[in-house]
């Protein structure tokens, strides 16, 4: 797979001769709605596939993937080219007609295809209708549930909800967090339940606060696990939410290792309790939960 970052001002961008068939979109999350485009445009036509996306958050700070994680995503959905796009005031003030020109009319797409309301260029002037004056375009419907159609804010409002089985279902796969373990206030070691402390990168969505169950990646093998988020209200209030996760049958080095944290279910929300030993208590039985997932 090919990557190219393309800087604000579009003066860098590739000239591919290359026959490509080219899908617009943010592609957030790369949800089953995403895949679903990518996948149609393997049918539809013969040519190598190219994405275009974002390095940054365009519609917030949130993002419900990394630009690693999206590349990871592409590479194994086949894409052959990405182009990365920075969202900044100069990429929101080029019309329609300057991203055409800068850039679709440089790569030279064979053909474009996109869902049916995308939109692009400053005060989303460009459309379906502008592009087909110019180029074939295949369009993609809607993939709905419930006859919603499926997107990146519905699934972040799960994740904030806690309803982690629904956005698992429209992403497809389970929602990940990526992370480095960094040292904590080594309270779950004091209560005999030691944890993983994950300095969260990035921009990701933060889940509802409470307890998970989890799989972590720990040098690339998956193991089953706990994870809490919030603000630690019993022990020791804090200013900002963090991650931290309690690893089954591990007890290994971990410090300043990059780790990947997959929310499997929801558990509880968290609360605060009336003292360590019933907190104690709930984290046992938070524990006995993961047997289900055996």
């Amino acid at each position: 797979m090919k990557i190219f970052k393309i800087n604000p001002s579009l003066t860098n961008v590739p000239k591919l001769n290359k026959k490509l068939c080219l899908c617009l979109g943010y592609f957030d999350g790369v949800h089953i709605a995403h895949q679903r485009l990518i996948n149609e445009a393997k049918v539809a036509s013969d040519d190598q596939i190219g994405i275009i996306t974002f390095s940054n958050g365009v519609k917030g700070k949130e993002s419900l993937t990394s630009i690693d994680d999206r590349l990871n995503l592409f590479k194994a959905l086949k894409v052959d080219y990405v182009f990365i796009f920075s969202f900044n005031k100069a990429f929101k003030n080029l019309s329609a007609e300057q991203f055409k020109k800068r850039f679709l009319d440089v790569v030279k797409p064979t053909s474009l295809i996109a869902g049916n309301d995308f939109k692009f260029g400053k005060n989303r002037q460009g459309d379906i209708a502008y592009l087909k004056k110019y180029y074939k375009v295949h369009v993609v419907d809607f993939l709905r549930r419930n006859n919603k159609k499926i997107s990146s804010n519905d699934i972040i409002s799960f994740i904030k909800e806690g309803n982690i089985k629904k956005a698992n279902e429209y992403l497809g796969r389970a929602y990940q967090i990526k992370g480095k373990v960094i040292s904590g206030y080594q309270k779950g070691g004091q209560l005999n339940f030691p944890t993983a402390n994950i300095k969260i990168s990035g921009s990701y969505v933060v889940p509802r606060f409470g307890v998970y169950k989890v799989i972590t990646y720990v040098l690339g093998i998956p193991r089953l696990g706990i994870a809490n988020v919030g603000v630690h209200p019993t022990v020791n209030k804090l200013k900002e939410p963090i991650l931290e996760v309690h690893i089954k049958n591990f007890n290994g080095n971990i410090y300043n290792k990059e780790i990947y944290v997959e929310f499997v279910d929801f558990v509880r929300p968290e609360k605060k309790f009336k003292n360590e030993k019933e907190l104690i208590k709930q984290i046992k039985k938070d524990f006995s939960s993961l047997k289900s997932l055996q």
